[in-house]
């Protein structure tokens, strides 16, 4: 039952496997917003009409059939999802809805486009991903409020040149799709702020991408890309750049002109030359040497051969060899045909059962997705507790005295795609994992927890560091915001909503880190472009400061890390004789959870 709430606006009843809408939903006259996605509901009941101040609900992966019509009497609507349902048709009486600024409608088996949605003339988000469509519709492009278009998962090889005319979309989601190219039209949509054409077959961008000046963020990772617009450097707003597993062997000569202090810049497993590997570590001093090493060739289906066959399909084939030793001459012919009507009418719900499954392709991709990411997973475990039994302990050197956790996570670059179906997101991180466990470079994060903010302190891998490699240590300081640094960080939260990374981090504070060589300790001077941005913050005696340090690979012994702090207090402590709140951490690594 639910319980009634006074002058309750908002209800969430998503993940409840709810199977149907009771009228105690009533309860709530005045509700605006309800979110019933991920349940089982097959319908939507008239009732529920009476809820006539409602904007915003949400319906996303249910086991709809048929889209409602009755919706059509929420004239304030203004939020709709009808994603990963089972909807073949969305009525042209839709159109009236002529409030709806958000309209997702992806991954359902449609079998015709609706291609009235121009008439929306509110629209501002568009959700038509996983439709199968090898073309953007027209009426797309005639939505000229649009903002946001999200089109992964189908499978367009261009856009139309009418594509130009959404000249206030600002986001564009094209994931996963088999574009080869876009129209030199593309860069007409002065708005945009973010695209995202990974995994696709695209060789080029048009040129015309250079006039894009308010792009903040372009992911084009796993394409054929050859090279990159000659004027690319016109583009002064971009801090993302994601052309990693690509073909690229040079930069344009403009590349320099970009803002490189602030570029998250990924390149990994492109075919540079050693001059262009050269003249991005001059430009960007700080970026990861791991990211020029050649890409190892994965073995096919390596993972399978460790796995052992699903119990389910082994006893699917039991039964079939037991149903071929029938001998059918042991019955005589009225008494087969008897049994053998009887056991068709009893088997029928499950053979539909079966052969329904096999033609719905998202039920199919769900089951491989789970099966995918259990197999990989239990993999996964095991080679985390051999990493965590190998090396159990992080030192710390640290003036923090609350109660300090360490973690690992796999070094894996996944995230959630809001706009993707449910399963996809799980698929990835499932290819991630195994990516990782065939590919040992990329090793383990060790993670800090200070009670205000989880910050990256150093890294773990399976084994790999060479005996002789240079020791590394990994400083962060973690200090309170003074006001003026309180209102640019709003102020650049607000303008960069994408960064979802940001909502872990405590909002009074900031972290900052530097990894730094036993060499540099000794000589007691930083090489790191980092030293001029570190320096001023690195005030080790300030009250509001917190710092951390530790070693940065975990390859130290504790007497090397003492006589590492020795160095590291002449280095950055002013005042030799520490308090007693300055320690040495033993602290036990563990999973993250």
């Amino acid at each position: 039952m639910i319980k009634k709430r006074k002058e309750t606006y908002k209800l969430n009843l998503s993940d409840k496997s709810i199977t149907s809408i009771t009228e105690d939903i009533l309860k709530y006259p005045n509700l605006k917003e309800l979110d019933l996605r991920n349940n089982h509901i097959t319908e939507i009941p008239e009732f529920l009409t009476r809820l006539k101040y409602l904007e915003v609900l949400l319906l996303r992966n249910n086991k709809i059939i048929v889209a409602p019509e009755l919706l059509l009497k929420f004239r304030a609507l203004r939020i709709l999802t009808l994603s990963e349902n089972k909807i073949t048709k969305i009525p042209e009486s839709y159109s009236t809805l002529t409030q709806l600024e958000k309209f997702d409608i992806g991954s359902n088996p449609l079998t015709e486009f609706p291609e009235w949605l121009w008439r929306l003339y509110k629209l501002k988000d568009l959700g038509i991903y996983d439709l199968n469509l090898e073309h953007l519709p027209q009426s797309v492009t005639k939505i000229s409020s649009l903002e946001t278009l999200s089109l992964d998962g189908n499978n367009l090889t261009t856009l139309p040149d009418s594509i130009e005319n959404l000249r206030q979309l600002k986001w564009l989601w094209a994931e996963g799709n088999c574009f080869e190219k876009l129209p030199e039209s593309f860069g007409n949509l002065r708005s945009l702020k973010i695209f995202n054409l990974s995994v696709n077959k695209i060789k080029n961008l048009p040129e015309s991408v250079a006039n894009l000046r308010n792009l903040e963020a372009i992911h084009i990772g796993e394409n054929k890309l050859q090279a990159l617009p000659k004027n690319i450097g016109n583009l002064k707003k971009l801090t993302t750049l994601d052309v990693s597993h690509n073909q690229l062997k040079e930069l344009p000569v403009s590349f320099s002109n970009l803002i490189l202090s602030t570029l998250d810049f990924w390149v990994e497993g492109n075919q540079f030359n050693d001059e262009t590997i050269a003249r991005i570590k001059k430009l960007i001093p700080d970026i990861d040497e791991s990211d020029f090493e050649p890409i190892e060739t994965k073995k096919e289906d390596s993972l399978d051969t460790k796995i052992n066959q699903p119990e389910h399909i082994k006893q699917v084939e039991n039964n079939d060899a037991k149903t071929e030793t029938i001998d059918s001459n042991s019955y005589n012919w009225f008494q087969f045909k008897i049994y053998s009507i009887l056991i068709l009418v009893l088997a029928a719900p499950f053979l539909l059962s079966i052969i329904f499954k096999k033609q719905d392709p998202i039920a199919k991709a769900i089951e491989k997705a789970n099966n995918d990411y259990s197999k990989v997973y239990n993999l996964y475990q095991e080679n985390e507790n051999k990493i965590l039994k190998e090396t159990e302990y992080l030192y710390v050197f640290t003036n923090d005295t609350n109660n300090l956790k360490a973690t690992i996570r796999p070094n894996i670059d996944y995230y959630v795609n809001e706009y993707a179906m449910s399963y996809q997101n799980l698929q990835w991180r499932a290819d991630e994992l195994n990516d990782f466990l065939q590919n040992k470079s990329k090793g383990y994060d060790i993670l800090l927890n200070n009670n205000r903010v989880r910050f990256y302190q150093g890294k773990l891998f399976d084994s790999i560091i060479p005996e002789k490699a240079p020791k590394k240590y990994k400083l962060v300081v973690d200090y309170k915001l003074t006001q003026q640094e309180l209102d640019a960080k709003k102020r650049a939260e607000k303008k960069r909503k994408y960064r979802l990374y940001s909502k872990d981090k405590d909002s009074l504070h900031d972290t900052y880190g530097i990894v730094i060589t036993t060499e540099e300790l000794k000589n007691k001077t930083l090489e790191s472009s980092l030293k001029k941005l570190l320096m001023p913050k690195i005030d080790l005696e300030n009250k509001n400061l917190f710092f951390y340090f530790s070693p940065y690979d975990g390859s130290l012994t504790k007497q090397e890390f003492i006589a590492a702090i020795e160095d590291f207090k002449i280095m950055f402590l002013k005042d030799k004789k520490l308090n007693k709140n300055f320690t040495i951490k033993k602290l036990k690594i563990e999973k993250t959870e």
